[in-house]
């Protein structure tokens, strides 16, 4: 059987009549007007479908630029260098909290009418205020930035002075009361925000007055504003004192005041935003002693004459409500508990010791520790006569024989600082684990108890 073969026959055929067939009428009319149009060359060019005038005479433009992209990525470098900016400013301005354990810097301490640091480690002293002023107690800030101290006052025809402030490094000295204290501004210390002063200085006129005379109506706490001359802020008035570390921490809302009242004293937590007042205890004229504040402000140690031995002043411990007081040193004998200082952890309370032995015979004992949590009491370092430049001492206000100290926890509470209390003895740090101490020599003037080492940022 064979395939059909007609088809492939036909197909030429077939092809040859299309080709053939007839043509379109005007066949012709195009034949000639293609005959009569000169072809334009090179229509594959892009340049050719536009008039060649025109393409020339045009400027030539870059492609368009991103703007926006571009201010926003300036914007994220100058925020990213800004933020890198902040970094770098807080880390070089960080600074400790106001209480509680801190690093140690340096310490300061006046010497022949200037302001001196010293570094502990190295013993290098640097004198940070000098001149003819006669400078004296000075006390570095919470934060550590700052120093203040007090200056006898050139201006007043009476014994006066005045509150300095300076920069740890002595720059930038600000006088913060517009007019001397006179008579002497009594004690000082700086307020937790370490922009202000809490100062006792004697008040002239009502509550609010920024007047200072040299006929005083009774002494008042006054806060000064550390960083320029502006009137101050009376806390409390009607004869109050503040103690030392008066400001309860953290936030120093709240201030610790003596008050006298007819023959009796009363020790009072003063809220200075609200003005309630907190009774903590009450006493006889010279029965409360010194108050301060343990670093989270929940509790308070003074010095008392207890009822049944008034002739010994010891420690008590209460809360800062009122509520829970209780006596926490006791010896035989008589003895004088006294000039108490809290760790920064709050887990100890060191304090001078005097025991009279005679009649009119104080003798000054090791400094003693209180175990905030056991109740233990223990001696450690040096009598004071062991360091003594001179000794016995009759006009020492405590003692016949040896020298009273003032004592400073370090920051960070591994050792303690104490200061004799007259200007020929010599300032010793004493680790109060084993009771070890040693001479600091730079150091050779009193100092009352506050804030002399610098805190530094952990």
């Amino acid at each position: 059987m064979t395939a059909e073969t007609r088809f492939d026959r036909d197909l030429p055929v077939i092809l040859e009549d299309l080709y053939l067939g007839p043509s379109p009428d005007y066949r012709n009319e195009v034949m000639a007007a293609a005959v009569r149009t000169r072809q334009r060359p090179s229509w594959t060019f892009a340049g050719r479908w536009f008039p060649m005038a025109d393409i020339a005479s045009r400027s030539a433009f870059a492609p368009r630029v991103p703007w926006r992209t571009i201010g926003m990525a300036v914007l994220i470098v100058a925020l990213a260098l800004a933020a890198v900016a902040l970094v770098v400013g807080s880390r070089q301005t960080k600074v400790p909290p106001p209480f509680g354990p801190a690093a140690n810097g340096l310490i300061t301490y006046s010497a022949d009418g200037d302001i001196y640091t010293v570094d502990p480690t190295s013993g290098l002293a640097t004198a940070i205020v000098t001149g003819p002023t006669a400078d004296s107690e000075p006390v570095f800030s919470h934060d550590g930035r700052r120093v203040a101290f007090r200056r006898q006052s050139t201006t007043s025809a009476s014994p006066a002075d005045d509150i300095v402030v300076v920069n740890a490094d002595g720059s930038h000295p600000v006088v913060v009361n517009a007019q001397p204290f006179p008579g002497g501004s009594g004690g000082f210390e700086w307020a937790p925000d370490s922009r202000s002063l809490i100062v006792n200085a004697t008040a002239r006129g009502s509550v609010g007055s920024a007047t200072f005379g040299t006929q005083a109506d009774g002494s008042a706490v006054w806060l000064f504003d550390a960083d320029a001359v502006t009137a101050p802020r009376a806390l409390a008035v009607d004869g109050a004192s503040a103690y030392l570390a008066a400001a309860r921490p953290p936030d120093g809302k709240a201030i610790l005041i003596n008050r006298p009242i007819g023959d009796d004293q009363q020790l009072l937590v003063l809220d200075v935003t609200t003005g309630k007042e907190t009774l903590l205890a009450t006493g006889g004229a010279g029965d409360i002693g010194q108050a301060r504040w343990s670093p989270d402000g929940s509790r308070v140690v003074y010095s008392a004459k207890p009822a049944d031995d008034l002739e010994s002043e010891r420690l008590f411990i209460v809360n800062a409500d009122g509520t829970g007081a209780r006596q926490i040193t006791s010896a035989p004998g008589t003895w004088f508990d006294i000039d108490m200082a809290w760790s920064p952890d709050g887990s100890q309370i060191a304090f001078l010791r005097y025991e009279r032995v005679g009649e009119d015979d104080w003798r000054i004992r090791p400094i003693g520790i209180y175990s905030v949590a056991d109740g233990s009491v223990r001696d450690v370092g040096p009598l004071a006569a062991e360091v003594r430049s001179q000794a016995p001492n009759p006009a020492d206000q405590y003692a016949t024989t040896g020298e009273g100290m003032f004592i400073d926890w370090s920051p960070d509470g591994a050792m303690i600082l104490a200061y004799p209390s007259e200007a020929t003895g010599h300032p010793v740090l004493i680790d109060p684990v084993d009771g070890t101490w040693t001479i600091v020599p730079q150091l050779t003037t009193p100092k009352e108890p506050s804030q002399a080492w610098q805190r530094l940022a952990p």
